[in-house]
């Protein structure tokens, strides 16, 4: 492509911040909000819940959060404010479901530009609503509010498919697998930065100036992507307009490619991956919905403790990847699919010691037998990018994050419903214990993936090579 020329003709390093420093930017406003958005619909709900006449007592969940006072006030608070952020994930993720289904296809023939300013608009707007609405003592449920622009412009799944859309248009099966690990270290680090900053600007400031900090983050991310990423899917503007974004051609072409025969596709394969990769973020948002209230009504942590613990693992996790990709692969030459099974082991034994955690240093035990978890995701994207021909490679990136985006909406609510029956002090925790099942079961299909491939006849070599594989 043209455009794909002038990436060429970029410095290196100009290269590897085309995706990386925006998604870094995002990523950063995401932690250093995410684990406050939550603290603040707790915080509400518990002023709701209390009424005008008591709700100062609401105050000892920021002074004193591990006292039984406030243990008690949260076991109180909580089965409202799950419910809130349960309808908060389905608002940030209905939409952008069915918009990725769409839009995949669509930015193959229009170009992926236009899908990263929508997503990275969308963002900007829900932190300068989140600001908004936190100078004011609302309702919680209108905060729901702040979420529906982005919902409606795509929100993250749309930025996450553009991103591996683009990352994918710039990349060869030589550089693409460590491309995308090197990309989703960049995502780490951001949300490393943003969970040990919001705190402590949280503890200072309070909430609206840290949603101000989230909003110029996004912002930089959305002028960084307007004035410096050239697009990379060329169409002469001068003799063809923007199609309809609601094709369903496109969808029927996306299709086609992921379940019709043909010389280089393998089906059970691809299939095999997109599950998998589905399934992780099943996991994923569950302990976004329940992590932070897991942690609160079972060992008491406010939002500082609980903060300091999710950066502590990531920086963990990005060590392990690195340690993953490079040393296991490349130095003892494990295959794609070998790292991606010490990766799920990794997961399953962290989340049973997390289902069974009664004290603080049983989280802490979880960092460490989970540092290679990390591994899983690029691991299997990378087979996945090796599992059809080179030219359907973003169609199937597109039929992936769709099934990503509309799986957690099924499976999501379960953890909010289960964990709000089942509160601490009830032992073990159902909610984690789901979680372990679901990583056998992803354990399971990597068997057989690795069954499939060794069946196809198709050679993969390690996610730290240089080469690529040989159908």
């Amino acid at each position: 492509m043209e455009e794909n020329e002038i990436i060429k003709k970029l410095p290196k390093w100009r290269q590897y911040t085309l995706m990386e420093l925006p998604t870094f930017l995002i990523l950063t406003a995401l932690a250093l909000s995410g684990t406050v958005v939550s603290d603040l619909i707790v915080f509400q709900t518990c002023r709701k819940i209390l009424g005008e006449a008591k709700n100062y007592k609401c105050e000892i969940l920021h002074t004193n959060s591990s006292s039984e006072e406030a243990i008690e006030l949260v076991r109180l608070v909580q089965p409202l404010a799950s419910y809130i952020l349960m309808w908060k994930g389905l608002v940030e993720g209905v939409l952008p479901a069915f918009l990725s289904l769409f839009l995949g296809p669509w930015s193959d023939k229009y170009g992926r530009k236009p899908l990263l300013i929508a997503a990275y608009t969308g963002s900007f707007l829900m932190y300068v609503l989140m600001t908004i609405l936190s100078k004011w003592d609302v309702d919680p449920w209108i905060f729901l509010i702040a979420f529906i622009p982005s919902s409606l412009l795509g929100g993250v799944c749309v930025l996450m498919l553009a991103t591996f859309c683009y990352l994918t248009d710039i990349t060869n099966n030589d550089t693409r697998a460590w491309r995308l690990a090197w990309f989703e270290a960049c995502l780490s680090i951001g949300l490393v930065v943003g969970i040990f900053i919001g705190p402590m600007i949280f503890k200072i400031y309070g909430y609206t100036k840290l949603f101000i900090v989230s909003s110029t983050c996004s912002g930089c991310s959305l002028l960084f992507i307007i004035f410096f990423v050239p697009e990379t899917v060329f169409i002469n503007r001068e003799n063809q307009k923007w199609g309809s974004v609601f094709d369903f051609k496109l969808v029927k072409e996306l299709i086609e490619t992921s379940t019709k025969e043909k010389v280089g596709l393998n089906r059970k394969s691809l299939w095999g991956c997109i599950i998998t990769l589905a399934l992780l973020i099943v996991i994923l948002n569950g302990d976004i919905s329940v992590g932070y209230l897991f942690t609160s009504a079972r060992l008491g942590w406010n939002t500082i403790e609980y903060s300091r613990f999710k950066g502590l693992s990531i920086a963990i996790s990005i060590i392990g990847t690195i340690i993953g990709v490079r040393l296991f692969g490349r130095t003892f030459g494990f295959s794609d699919t070998a790292l991606a099974m010490i990766a799920a082991v990794s997961s399953f034994t962290a989340s049973m010691i997390t289902a069974f955690t009664l004290k603080p240093w049983h989280m802490y035990t979880v960092l460490f037998a989970g540092s290679f978890g990390g591994v899983l995701s690029p691991t299997i994207r990378s087979v996945l990018s090796k599992s059809v021909p080179p030219e359907d490679v973003g169609k199937v990136f597109s039929l992936a994050t769709s099934v990503e985006a509309i799986l957690p909406l099924i499976c999501g609510p379960i953890y909010t419903l289960i964990y709000a029956k089942y509160l601490p002090p009830f032992y073990p925790s159902p909610v984690y214990l789901l979680s372990s099942t679901i990583l056998l079961f992803i354990i399971i299909i990597i068997c057989y993936i690795e069954k499939s491939i060794n069946k196809s006849l198709t050679i993969f070599i390690p996610l730290g090579s240089d080469e690529h594989s040989v159908s």
